[in-house]
C-alpha cells in the first residue's frame, strides 16, 4: 500500500572538464509503462558534459495483492535502469609535462 499516488522528476545536468574528459558510452534510454506505475530515464549528450532525465510515477494508492510479483519486477527493472553507468574518456588534447 502507498499511502499517495506519487510522482517524481529529476533532471540532472553535469558538466565535465572540455579538454580533460568526454561521454565515450552512455546506457540505452528505457520506459517502463504499466496499469500501476511508469518508468522512463535516458541520458542525452551534450557538448560540455551530459543530461539525464528521470521519471517514476505510480498510478494508484492501492495495490492487490496479487499483483505484488508484478510490482516487485518493476521496481527490479527501475533498480537496474537506475544501476546504469555512464563511461567517461580522456580526450587526449590535455598537456603533457
Amino acid at each position: 500500500m502507498f499511502r499517495r499516488s506519487a510522482s517524481r522528476a529529476e533532471r540532472v545536468v553535469e558538466g565535465l572538464p572540455g579538454l580533460l574528459l568526454q561521454v565515450g558510452s552512455a546506457p540505452p534510454p528505457k520506459k517502463i509503462e504499466t496499469n500501476y506505475a511508469t518508468y522512463e530515464i535516458h541520458c542525452d549528450r551534450q557538448p560540455t558534459g551530459l543530461k539525464l532525465n528521470r521519471r517514476l510515477a505510480m498510478k494508484g494508492i492501492f495495490f492487490p495483492v496479487d499483483i505484488y510479483p508484478y510490482l516487485r519486477s518493476f521496481f527490479q527493472a527501475v533498480r537496474s535502469g537506475d544501476d546504469q553507468q555512464v563511461v567517461l574518456q580522456t580526450t587526449g588534447s590535455s598537456t603533457k609535462n
